[in-house]
């Protein structure tokens, strides 16, 4: 299985913001692209308590189209679940994150 390189992401684009951003293109320090995912639930009326991972590529046009398709509900295979706590973003919550 695939796993990020290191702690700290840059990210790259970001879609549905709420509180932080809960669809997140992503950067590894290792240059690897990742999608984070933290889908709304209708049942609770919330966001997710956790991001699903998806490899994207090491590409960043690749990465990009990945993304967008992702956007539009063609989801690739999830790598794993990062719970949502475990992301500290920036003062901005749109530059960067590290994981705790």
């Amino acid at each position: 299985m695939i796993r990020p390189t290191g702690n700290h992401f840059t990210i790259v684009e970001y879609r549905d913001f709420y509180d932080i951003p809960r669809r997140i293109l992503a950067k590894d320090q290792g240059g690897a692209f990742w999608i984070l995912d933290s889908i709304f639930d209708d049942e609770v009326d919330d966001y997710q308590d956790h991001f699903t991972l998806f490899f994207a590529s090491q590409e960043l046009v690749q990465a990009q189209r990945l993304f967008s398709e992702h956007c539009e509900g063609r989801f690739g295979l999830p790598s794993f679940d990062l719970p949502v706590s475990r992301l500290l973003f920036d003062p901005t919550k749109r530059a960067s994150f590290a994981l705790s």
